[in-house]
């Protein structure tokens, strides 16, 4: 699904992506697996713990890596060709500053930060 929307909405040169509110790394180890290079950034060290002892246990070489920190105010070295907010991760978000933080915290870590075509795939849940 997610390979769908990125050729549909982005273009072929999305490489790397950052997966705000990794969690234990479910988005982010099949983004790997295709191929892509995926950095995870999750606040709880607990979910992070597990994410790690996931990517130990994979035999394939993967591109993805996880880092603890606040998605509010994450700053990463380099920048990404895409950004993904899975479930209910800007739903946590309890105050409207802590949103726009979050969403300024995902522009900020995009490659073309100047560039209009900006993409960071919210997705709030599953439909039926």
């Amino acid at each position: 699904m997610i390979d769908k929307i990125f050729h549909t909405y982005g273009n072929d040169s999305i490489s790397t992506v950052l997966v705000l509110g990794c969690g234990t790394g479910n988005h982010a180890f099949p983004l790997a697996g295709r191929g892509y290079e995926v950095v995870g950034v999750d606040c709880s060290e607990n979910m992070l713990t597990q994410a790690h002892a996931k990517l130990t246990n994979t035999r394939t070489k993967l591109k993805l890596s996880f880092r603890e920190g606040d998605i509010r105010s994450v700053k990463l070295p380099g920048q990404f060709d895409d950004v993904l907010m899975m479930f209910a991760v800007l739903g946590y978000q309890l105050e409207n500053r802590d949103v726009l933080a979050t969403l300024t915290s995902a522009r900020q870590n995009f490659a073309r930060r100047s560039a209009p075509d900006f993409r960071c795939l919210v997705w709030p849940g599953c439909a039926p």
